[in-house]
């Protein structure tokens, strides 16, 4: 739904209790940002207000080095990472594909309502700074490659054309210049 109250139910398989370390929502917030994921079934994050929008990580209480991020428009596009946060999250939430069930590496989702049940698998991937995982690194270049290339384009059509017409006035010219060093 646009507005009310959506729970995000999580079994979490891993050995680890993850508390709110941040989120980024448009008109909307967590419930209770005290609470925490424990071992185990039955943990709900519950998101209030507009839902259009957003994402809240959570992060290993104590080691401070695995994640579960969950980004969402709506309740038709979520997509839940587990282990390494992803690098851009805001791209993830601009780009999450439709349907009500998904699977990443260390976790899988499911919507049923205005619940979205989360799985998270028990062995995730451990952030270290000092020893990325370069799968990881490899993915987050190409995405940010990805996101560069989408935002390099023009603002408007104004910006378009006149950045059209002043390329093509400089080919033009390039050539009229070849053509005279030619001859």
């Amino acid at each position: 739904p646009a507005s009310g109250m959506v729970s995000f139910e999580i079994d979490n398989q891993t050995q680890d209790t993850f508390v709110h370390d941040g989120n980024w929502m448009k008109s909307s917030s967590i419930e209770d940002e005290s609470k925490k994921v424990a071992p185990g079934p039955g943990n709900t994050i519950e998101v209030k207000g507009n839902t259009r929008a957003g994402m809240f990580w959570l992060v290993s209480q104590g080691t401070w080095d695995c994640y579960i991020t969950v980004c969402f428009s709506g309740l038709n596009r979520v997509k839940v990472f587990a282990g390494l946060p992803p690098m851009d999250a805001m791209v993830e939430v601009q780009s999450l594909p439709a349907g009500n069930a998904g699977e990443e590496p260390g976790c899988r989702w499911r919507v049923e309502g205005t619940t979205v049940h989360i799985s998270i698998g028990p062995d995730l991937p451990r952030w270290s700074a000092d020893a990325p995982d370069p799968a990881y690194i490899t993915q987050w270049k190409e995405r940010r490659a990805q996101a560069q290339v989408q935002r390099t384009g023009p603002r408007d059509a104004k910006q378009g054309l006149s950045t059209g017409f002043a390329t093509f006035g400089r080919g033009i010219g390039a050539g009229v210049a070849s053509f005279a060093a030619a001859t």
